[in-house]
């Protein structure tokens, strides 16, 4: 039998992050970057910019001080 392939993408992410497998992780970070945005009127240019500063505000949130919630 043969098993099925997995994503190299998939498992790196997974290496990279280990315990970030929060359901609704990923929401919250397009929420959060979505807020930063916002506030600086949607100008062009800084999208990886806010995906990451988001991204950092979701984590601590989540697993800050190694707590969850």
């Amino acid at each position: 039998m043969r098993s099925q392939p997995t994503s190299t993408a998939a498992a790196a992410d997974a290496s990279a992050a280990p315990g970030r497998d929060h359901p609704d992780r990923h929401a919250m970070i397009r929420e959060a970057a979505y807020r930063l945005a916002e506030a600086r009127n949607f100008a062009p240019g800084r999208e990886l910019e806010d995906w990451l500063a988001a991204e950092a505000e979701v984590d601590q949130r989540l697993y800050g001080e190694g707590r969850l919630f």
